[in-house]
This record gives C-alpha cells, sequence and structure tokens, in this order.
C-alpha cells in the first residue's frame, strides 16, 4: 500500500514564526490598550486628590473667615496668635491663624486635628499638609503692612507628589452696608 500524501496535509498548524508574528501583534495590540486605560487611572486619581485638596483648603479657610477681624479680648490685629492661644481651639480672632500647619501624616508632630481638638482619621496612605500665611493691607491693591483693614488669606495645601493647592481670600475690618 502507497501512502501518498497532499502538499494541504502538512499545512495543519502554525509554524513557528507565524506564531511568534501573532505573540507579537498581540503584546502590540494589548500595550496599545493599557496606555490610554493606565493614563485614564492615572488622571482620576489625580482629580481626586486635588478634590480633597480643594475641600481640605476650603474648610480651613471657611474656619478662619468665621472668627472676628479684630481680636475680641484686646481689640488688636496682631499677626499670629496670642501667647494664651495654644491651638485652633483657642483662636479666636482671623489673624491668629498666621503660621498654622498641619498634615494627616500620623507621625507627624502637627497631626491634623479637628477643631475641637481630636485627630482626624485618615485612611488613606496619601499625605496632605495645610498651612495659612496671612498679610495685612491698608488699602484692597496695597502692599503688605504690619496692620491694616483688609487681611488677604492665604491656605496652601500640598498634596501627595508636592502639587499644591492655593486658596486666598480678603477679609476686612468693615462690614457690609
Amino acid at each position: 500500500m502507497l501512502n501518498i500524501r497532499k502538499e494541504s496535509d502538512f499545512r495543519r498548524g502554525f509554524t513557528l514564526a507565524e506564531g511568534m508574528i501573532a505573540v507579537l501583534v498581540l503584546t502590540v495590540a494589548v500595550g496599545a490598550i493599557m496606555g490610554p486605560i493606565s493614563a485614564s487611572f492615572q488622571q482620576t486619581r489625580t482629580v481626586q486628590q486635588t478634590t480633597t485638596a480643594i475641600t481640605m483648603a476650603q474648610q480651613l479657610l471657611d474656619e478662619i473667615l468665621s472668627k472676628p477681624f479684630i481680636d475680641p479680648s484686646d481689640q488688636t490685629t496682631t499677626l499670629g496668635p496670642e501667647a494664651d492661644e495654644g491651638g485652633r481651639a483657642q483662636f479666636d480672632n482671623i489673624d491668629d491663624y498666621h503660621g498654622y500647619h498641619d498634615t494627616t501624616n500620623a507621625n507627624a508632630s502637627d497631626t491634623m486635628k479637628t477643631v475641637s481638638g481630636s485627630t482626624l482619621a485618615w485612611n488613606t496612605s496619601d499625605i496632605y499638609s495645610r498651612a495659612v500665611t496671612m498679610e495685612y493691607r491698608n488699602t484692597l491693591d496695597g502692599a503688605a503692612v504690619a496692620s491694616g483693614d483688609y487681611l488677604v488669606v492665604t491656605v496652601t495645601v500640598t498634596m501627595p507628589h508636592n502639587n499644591k493647592v492655593i486658596v486666598q481670600r480678603m477679609a476686612s475690618r468693615f462690614t457690609r452696608g
């Protein structure tokens, strides 16, 4: 009996070269798909961190601006807290917050706390820090002075990777009317 094979009998599978080309094409395709997905994930994370930082800055700024412009105990406008004001719970006017800073880093000495003084529970490894600076002005667009009728309040929140969110407001000694 004679066993004759046709040429088509030998071409039933892939050759090694065809298999390698298929692997290469799949690798390029997966890489092309994963690039935008990774970029999207990073962009979402950055937006979440920025939103958190803006919220933290706005919360502190709202707290600051809820205080009176002039110190109620001695009617002064001296930047920074008085000697008997050891923390946020004792701050009794806006300028007491000058130089204030805190962080979500649980190992730091200035760990972020609530207004009442209890430590803020932070459930992420992202570290944020807040700092407050102030400048008195005699006029709305004037230069910084030691004491004045207007106060520029700046809250800076440093996010992970050292990106910053800066929020500013102007406070005035005078009420609207």
